[in-house]
């Protein structure tokens, strides 16, 4: 298109059957590739819990904290 990059503010997100350590970080390394980028400016989490999951499930919690701790790592290593 022939905008800088820099001139462009990118957004992807972690959807709720993306939740985890392993999981966030493929995710967004997979984002990366199709939109051919090296980094994104926001990475968000779409909806804190887990897909299919009931409301009170405890697996929401350790879920959104290991994508936290994911997209935490994706942002040091220069990726968001």
């Amino acid at each position: 298109s022939g905008v800088p990059r820099e001139d462009v503010f990118v957004t992807t997100k972690v959807s709720p059957y993306e939740m985890g350590l392993a999981e966030a970080r493929e995710a967004l390394e997979r984002e990366l590739g199709l939109l051919g980028l090296d980094y994104v400016d926001l990475a968000l989490v779409h909806w804190p819990g887990v897909a299919r999951k009931p409301p009170g499930a405890a697996v929401h919690a350790s879920a959104r904290a290991d994508t936290w701790r994911a997209l935490e790592r994706a942002r040091d290593d220069g990726l968001a």
